[in-house]
């Protein structure tokens, strides 16, 4: 696949932010291999995450199907990368227990707790969505999550197909079916405009909202990203930025809303909430992920 020159400054700026995010680990005391992954997933786990919460979320990861905390092919475990948007998605998320609500901004608060590695039904025989976590309160409102840290800095082909088309026009409004309709005819990133972002993958997600809103519930779905502080710097975030926007502009449904939200929004958000526990969560997790790639030569 012929890389467009946007996705190939991405390339770059990727192995940037992945030297900046070992680094961060490494001053953590973290000993990582030629993989940027550290020995153990404890290992890569901030230090408001107790033992306690992690040995509930390391059951919930291990009944996924993103064999997070398993080791393949002579790798260690995926959870162990600096960079895995699964360790991101638990170290931001995992303080939130059940008796402990989940705020996040734009979308409204969440009790009950989270549910990583979840999956949910796209109405589709033979497949259903991973999502990054839940948080399903018995009563009110949901929100499911994708959480990215440099995949989207990556080529990426995911699969789509036609029944997916199918589903949407029996499920959303004539124009947002529309969206997946033409998405499907030209899968071409320069032509449909989505160079960096995954939209076949929030496509189906938006399909498994949809469905999870069936007794009028509204459901949020948050596309969750990792940024470098200098992000401004490079452009390459901004694109990306654009690139989720337009997606969630176009998918207009009443009860289900697409939201990107970077990891440095959610965390500057917690830190104005007056909550002295959440602020030393969001101070731990800046020390960790809250770093600059600098300049690229």
């Amino acid at each position: 696949m012929a890389l467009s020159p946007l996705q190939r400054d991405a390339q770059v700026v990727r192995r940037a932010a992945e030297n900046a995010l070992a680094g961060a680990l490494a001053t953590a005391g973290a000993q990582l291999d030629g993989d940027r992954r550290c020995e153990r997933p404890e290992l890569n786990l901030v230090a408001t995450i107790t033992p306690v919460r992690w040995a509930a979320i390391a059951t919930q990861l291990d009944q996924g199907k993103g064999s997070e905390l398993r080791p393949l092919g002579g790798h260690r475990p995926k959870f162990c990368s600096a960079f895995s948007s699964c360790a991101l998605a638990v170290n931001t998320f995992g303080l939130f227990e059940p008796t402990r609500a989940l705020p996040v901004p734009e979308a409204g608060s969440f009790p009950g707790g989270v549910e990583f590695e979840a999956q949910r039904s796209a109405g589709v025989r033979g497949y259903k969505p991973n999502l990054d976590l839940v948080a399903e309160p018995a009563s009110g409102a949901w929100v499911f999550a994708e959480s990215k840290c440099l995949e989207y800095l990556r080529p990426h082909a995911t699969a789509f197909s036609d029944t997916f088309v199918s589903k949407a026009r029996k499920l959303f409004s004539t124009e947002t079916a529309a969206v997946y309709a033409a998405f499907a005819e030209d899968r071409d990133a320069a032509a449909n405009g989505y160079e960096l972002l995954d939209a076949a993958q929030l496509l189906k997600h938006f399909l498994a909202a949809k469905l999870a809103s069936a007794s009028e519930r509204k459901v949020t779905l948050a596309y969750l990203f990792w940024e470098p502080a200098d992000a401004d710097d490079h452009t390459v975030f901004a694109a990306h930025r654009d690139e989720a926007d337009q997606l969630a502009g176009v998918l207009t449904d009443d009860h289900v809303q697409l939201m990107p939200i970077s990891y440095r929004d959610v965390w500057a958000y917690w830190e104005q909430l007056g909550d002295a526990d959440l602020a030393a969560h969001a101070a731990a997790l800046r020390a960790r992920y809250d770093v600059s790639i600098g300049a690229i030569r």
